[in-house]
């Protein structure tokens, strides 16, 4: 099992001496939660053949203004897209270090091949799963929390976000932040849907039903 304090070792010394170099491109998706629901939300990296060895990845979670509900990370993350194909160091089964603030939405991601070997960077490939949960204070109303958005991003702080090949050559790199947004059951959006069909239907008919000689 991969600790907190291996990976700060291997990253300290790249930090300082190694310089930056080409361009990755990290993209954190954007989903839609129910009130008081829990989701996941992709991040996934891309880039014009980058060698990767190492990564951290620190993202916070920033709500609207105005909102009155919460966003956190879940904690602890069960971390089970780690063996998906799709994981950009897929193939290297160990599990990655990392934690939770006690705040809940900050999260930080920290990761490295089992050999330390370089895996090529080019068509997008999967980076990270976050496991997100949407909260409200007791007796506030679900409804008025429909609405709500909240905003997932990379902090760029290079302390705490970096991406370094075999050689702790680091990478320059882009992010483009994600949105969550809280929205009412699809069931009854449904409902509503089907009753204003009906009313269409009904109307549609009347119009054409042909009079009554008296």
């Amino acid at each position: 099992m991969r600790t907190s304090t291996m990976l700060a070792a291997l990253l300290l010394v790249p930090v300082i001496l190694a310089p930056a170099h080409a361009m990755i491109v990290i993209d954190v998706g954007s989903t839609n939660l129910l009130p008081d629901g829990t989701g996941t939300v992709d991040v996934l990296i891309s880039g014009d053949g980058e060698a990767l060895a190492v990564f951290n990845l620190l993202l916070r979670i920033t709500p609207a203004t105005g909102t009155t509900s919460t966003l956190e990370f879940v904690d602890p993350q069960t971390n089970e897209y780690y063996f998906d194909s799709d994981y950009i160091f897929s193939g290297n089964p160990d599990e990655p270090s990392r934690t939770v603030s006690a705040l809940g939405q900050e999260l930080y991601i920290g990761d490295y091949t089992a050999d330390f070997s370089d895996v090529t960077v080019t068509t997008s490939r999967l980076l990270a799963r976050l496991e997100i949960d949407h909260e409200f204070p007791v007796g506030v109303d679900p409804a008025t929390t429909l609405g709500d958005t909240f905003t997932i991003e990379v902090d760029p702080d290079p302390g705490f976000t970096l991406f370094l090949d075999s050689s702790y050559n680091t990478y320059s790199y882009t992010s483009n932040s994600g949105t969550v947004t809280i929205v009412p059951e699809p069931t009854s959006l449904t409902v509503w849907g089907c009753l204003g069909l009906l009313g269409l239907t009904l109307l549609h008919r009347s119009r054409r039903r042909p009079l009554r000689a008296t």
